[in-house]
């Protein structure tokens, strides 16, 4: 497992779309923390721009798993894995784990960002308890939307070679990730869970124990059908 996920790690430092897809949510990032001055010193409007911004994360994030999968199907480089089933499983897995890596890193360094960004363009009105707010708040929204993610992984290994299914799924992910309401049927549909999660622990929300837990269930449930069905699938897959 440990030499997949280094070979994985070799392909992924060659190939400078993944650099590129960071550069794009960091630069980003910047972008809107300069021209958004309405959101100094991370105020109450820190949700929205963390939505923003994870929305921009979870659409690279999509791209990412598109070309790790999809690359291996155009170069043909799969043939020794589907002549060797005992190492498919592994396949799949290193693939995920080296995605989440990805995102992990975009992810942090883009916080660092937002936070030192604030701390120096807006030092006048800058508090560090928003900070440590924000800190946790799109922490956990990062974390929880890549767990939401992985049916693409099982998406991008139906498709093989093609580009646009992958994608789509991961608009329709982000932009259901964007929506938040009071209704119970939130607190079960996996995307739209991930923002209600992501803001528990602020007392205007009033978001209690039992949407917390009904979320956290609906949400891993869905990351762990959507690895399982991934590795199913690879695992019944001709050359």
């Amino acid at each position: 497992m440990l030499n997949t996920i280094s070979a994985e790690l070799t392909k992924m430092r060659k190939n400078k779309m993944f650099i590129i897809s960071s550069l794009i949510v960091w630069v980003f990032t910047i972008f809107l923390m300069i021209i958004d001055s309405s959101l100094a010193g991370l105020t109450d409007g820190w949700f929205g721009i963390s939505s923003t911004l994870n929305t921009v994360l979870s659409i690279m994030s999509g791209f990412v798993i598109t070309v790790l999968i999809q690359r291996e199907y155009q170069d043909n480089t799969l043939i020794n894995v589907l002549t060797a089933p005992v190492v498919r499983k592994e396949f799949v897995i290193s693939k995920s784990i080296v995605w989440f890596i990805w995102h992990f890193i975009t992810l942090a360094i883009n916080i660092a960002l937002i936070a030192l960004g604030y701390r120096f363009i807006f030092s006048e009105t800058f508090q560090i308890n928003r900070a440590v707010e924000f800190i946790i708040g799109f922490g956990k929204l990062g974390l929880l939307s890549f767990v939401t993610l992985l049916p693409l992984l099982w998406i991008a290994v139906k498709q093989k070679k093609a580009f646009y299914p992958t994608m789509l799924f991961t608009l329709i992910f982000a932009v259901l990730q964007l929506a938040i309401a009071n209704y119970p049927i939130f607190n079960v549909i996996p995307w739209t869970a991930v923002t209600i999660v992501s803001l528990a622990g602020i007392p205007e929300t009033g978001i209690g124990m039992q949407e917390i837990f009904m979320g956290l269930t609906s949400i891993f449930a869905c990351g762990i059908i959507g690895l399982g069905s991934a590795c199913f699938s690879f695992s019944r897959q001709d050359q």
